[in-house]
């Protein structure tokens, strides 16, 4: 249910003027049920950076005055201003030392209701660095900067001592934040300027029951993963983000294998898991994460620009829109974002170039972003539908209409609706299909709405299962030392699945060239000659090498493997030697026998 506000004119129909579109406005809209939430008056038409807003403010006083679920970015067109190029500098807000901001008084709830005996201040402390150290390492490659006094700089705000019913209608447990995209709302709002963790909601059974010994540090560690994922949001970032990894492709939708849950942006109905946070080594942001980040404000020297929708009609195949990508530095991603787009009842046609093996992900951000409903029982306001074309610019080869997802699925798979906006996630293109591809974004109700339209197309890894730097030899990435255990585990894999094998190119859900568990991370680097395969040749490389290792240690990287103990080249491989041999003479090489022989003859 919503109603017009009156007060704001000029409602939007977004009609057609000859060959160019039109906004005179667009109707605000809020909750009729926002009188009796205590919402008493509307602070006037503030700049926002690009776009203005219309901010509620709660009734309940000034330390609980926080900007509602908000009504509506303007959506119309109106001068924007210059990007902010400074740092984002963030204020860890671990409150008084009591009262109802107070981070001592929350842990000590926690305590209460976990039944153990009170946090000592030595405690308190020890989470507060722990945490402060876990953030600032999340967010190492940009320009992020966290403080625990109150910064003489314009910042934003990291709450940690507040409880869940602070918030209205917080929609997840463990912490809340008014997603941002692009990060230009925080300067002049509150609402974007604030997110908040619930120390107190972080029970000892949630935390899967640790053991005494790994309590602290498992909870210091969820503490940390919230609070970025958290301010995740106030930069822009999504919860599907997390799906955005470069190993789930359409082909692993319905299984997932976890990847997305080594992920910041992940969340319990994705399958992330209490007991990943004894280590937070093995998270990261996503690619998409990653991509998204670039747009935000302050995050980086220069943020990317975004794209403004054309004037002219683009409803049609031959009269789409082209698009222009960025590359994203230190990435092997290119991106492009049409900002503050309309449609209505005629589709949006967007075009761009992709080339055979590139991964392509295509996403609308229209919901929290220009419009909200402040009840989540009811429909979105605005929902779009994005369809994907092959070059001939008719046929559908993929369509996304809302975004679901859960435990280790994705689009169809999904048991849960995540949003109404729409996402495909590293649609590869297949080989001979190289050309322009064609998006189609349309409102599903026919309905006037505005979005942005994020692409972004990644070129996968050649040889993602070849040791990235130093002497390809190395699989086990062991020190820069070759040794019979880096044949061994390309001989184990061999026999793992019967036979030499294709792999996966990009690399799939639970299958990693590195593997990390309890924070530890080991390494599988099958592909020696980097043809993609797992075959004997690539053991073959190693134990040839071990055999004869070039004068002095020889090349870059490696160790002379003369001096080691001869245990470590030959006690190992014994245990292969014999199903090695049948191996060799089925390739027609004799030399692994021979030189095996001469070894034994140096004990």
């Amino acid at each position: 249910m919503f109603s017009h506000l009156n007060a704001f004119p000029n409602p939007c129909s977004i009609p057609q003027q000859g060959s160019q579109k039109v906004c005179s406005g667009f109707p605000s809209r809020l909750d009729s049920n926002d009188s009796a939430k205590g919402v008493t008056n509307f602070e006037g038409h503030r700049e926002m950076g690009w776009l203005s807003l219309f901010r509620s403010t709660s009734s309940a006083g000034p330390s609980r005055s926080l900007r509602r679920n908000p009504l509506l970015r303007s959506l119309c067109a109106e001068p924007l201003e210059p990007r902010h190029l400074m740092a984002a500098n963030v204020f860890l807000d671990f409150g008084d030392p009591s009262g109802e901001n107070s981070f001592a008084d929350r842990l000590q709830e926690l305590a209460a209701a976990d039944g153990r005996i009170p946090f000592t201040e030595t405690e308190f402390d020890q989470l507060k660095a722990s945490v402060t150290a876990a953030m600032q390492t999340a967010f190492t490659n940009y320009d992020v900067n966290f403080f625990q006094e109150l910064p003489e700089v314009e910042f934003e705000t990291l709450s940690f001592g507040r409880t869940r019913d602070f918030v209205v209608d917080s929609p997840e447990r463990f912490g809340h934040a008014e997603l941002d995209w692009l990060n230009i709302n925080h300067f002049t709002n509150e609402g974007e300027a604030t997110a908040y963790v619930f120390p107190a909601e972080f029970t000892k059974a949630d935390l899967a029951n640790p053991a005494p010994a790994a309590y602290l540090n498992r909870l210091g560690n969820a503490l940390a993963y919230w609070g970025v994922h958290e301010l995740g949001h106030a930069f822009g970032l999504e919860n599907q983000d997390a799906f955005g990894d470069v190993s789930i492709i359409p082909d692993v939708y319905a299984n997932t294998f976890g990847v997305q849950n080594r992920n910041f942006m992940s969340v319990p109905q994705f399958g992330l898991a209490a007991t990943q946070f004894d280590s937070l080594t093995g998270f990261a942001f996503s690619p998409l994460s990653r991509i998204k980040l670039n747009y935000a404000s302050g995050l980086t020297a220069v943020p990317f620009s975004t794209t403004q929708e054309t004037s002219l009609d683009h409803d049609t195949a031959p009269t789409a829109q082209g698009l222009t990508f960025i590359d994203a530095p230190g990435e092997s991603a290119r991106a492009v974002n049409v900002e503050l787009a309309s449609t209505s009842t005629e589709a949006d046609f967007y075009k761009f170039d992709m080339q055979v093996g590139e991964l392509l992900t295509v996403s609308t951000l229209a919901t929290n972003v220009y419009e909200h409903t402040l009840d989540p029982l009811e429909p979105f306001s605005f929902d779009t539908i994005i369809r994907l074309f092959k070059p001939d610019g008719t046929t559908v080869v993929m369509t996304s209409d809302d975004i679901s997802a859960g435990v280790n699925k994705f689009g169809g798979a999904g048991t849960t609706l995540v949003d109404q906006d729409s996402l495909i996630v590293n649609y590869r293109i297949p080989a001979g299909a190289a050309g322009t591809y064609f998006v189609e974004v349309t409102s599903k109700t026919q309905t006037p709405g505005f979005y942005d339209l994020l692409v972004a197309k990644w070129i996968p890894t050649v040889h993602p299962w070849q040791r990235p730097t130093g002497n390809p030899r190395n699989v086990t990435n062991d020190e820069e030392v070759i040794v019979a255990r880096d044949a061994l585990r390309v001989i184990n894999e061999i026999n793992r699945v019967g036979g030499g094998r294709r792999l996966p190119n990009p690399i799939v859900g639970a299958e990693q060239p590195v593997v990390v568990t309890n924070g530890v991370p080991d390494y599988f680097y099958f592909d020696v000659n980097g043809d993609n395969f797992v075959t004997a040749v690539d053991a073959l490389q190693v134990i040839n090498h071990l055999n004869n290792p070039p004068p002095g240690g020889g090349e870059e990287g490696e160790a002379d493997v003369a001096a080691l103990p001869r245990s470590a080249v030959d006690d190992l491989l014994a245990s292969a030697i014999a199903w090695w041999t049948m191996e060799d003479a089925a390739y027609g090489r004799k030399n692994v026998a021979a030189w095996h022989t001469s070894k034994q003859a140096d004990h």
